[in-house]
């Protein structure tokens, strides 16, 4: 079952006004992110891939019984000084979904797009894992060694932080796994914003990143109740966020030159 919803998102308004729409040829496109050796993807999915291409892949996957697909798409709008434009809808977040009613365990696996500017490329990704019955959910020791099968070995290690959830990270710069330590890993994670961060350099900042977090069941903390993975490609978030901000506001500027008419003044 596939749905699909639009939601407006206004990036930035300086004024108010009429919105033109008009079609948007790509400038930017985003490659996926490849490291010799390792599958940075989930469950085969990648980052890297247009929406059409992605969502395509989904509903492939997620199909029959218990199985969704839903598509939330975003219009893009920019104004200056009171002139806007509106890019045509594009999809934003994808979500599928699949429930096991055996085994009471409920897959969740969400990604964003960036804009049309960017072909509308994936840029980030979470795959979310619920069991209701600890009875029926593996064990956390073996959520960790298939993470790391996976994955490969972190450099930070497992650590549970003050909680008893197990956390992980694996963080690449120039296609090899490295450490924090020396690197900006805290980057800007409104994600949801697509957020023309500020703070962003490149010779600084990671390039991608993996995070896994693994939650113990309250009656049993050996099982696992909740598993959270996400991958994003941090290089492609700044890349597409730029050049989806420069596109609209370059179609603003043009709107508001073509409708800011010379008229002289009145005489007196």
């Amino acid at each position: 079952m596939l749905r699909t919803i639009t939601a407006v998102l206004i990036l930035s308004t300086l004024g108010g006004a009429a919105l033109a729409q008009d079609a948007v040829v790509p400038s930017y496109r985003t490659e996926s992110y490849k490291v010799e050796g390792r599958a940075l993807d989930i469950l085969g999915f990648e980052l890297g891939k247009t929406a059409d291409v992605l969502i395509a892949e989904l509903q492939k996957e997620f199909t029959g019984d218990y199985n969704s697909v839903e598509v939330e798409s975003a219009i893009q709008s920019y104004s200056i000084k009171g002139v806007g434009i509106r890019l045509p809808a594009a999809p934003a977040v994808a979500k599928a979904y699949r429930a096991n009613p055996e085994t009471q365990e409920l897959n969740q696996i969400t990604v964003m797009f960036s804009g049309p500017a960017s072909s509308s490329t994936a840029y980030y990704m979470v795959r979310e894992v619920n069991y209701r019955d600890h009875l029926k959910s593996p064990a956390v020791d073996v959520v960790i060694e298939q993470l790391e099968a996976k994955y490969g070995k972190p450099i930070e290690p497992v650590s549970s932080g003050w909680s008893k959830n197990r956390f992980m990270r694996w963080s690449f710069k120039n296609r090899q796994i490295v450490s924090c330590k020396n690197l900006s890993c805290e980057w800007n994670r409104s994600i949801g914003q697509l957020g023309w961060t500020k703070t962003y350099k490149p010779e600084t900042a990671v390039d991608y990143e993996i995070t896994a977090s693994v939650e113990p069941s309250y009656s049993d903390e050996a099982k696992a109740s909740k598993i959270v993975v996400s991958v994003i490609d941090v290089r492609a978030f700044e890349s597409a966020s730029t050049a989806d901000r420069a596109e609209l506001q370059k179609r603003a500027q043009a709107a508001y030159d073509k409708a800011n008419t010379a008229v002289s003044a009145p005489k007196f």
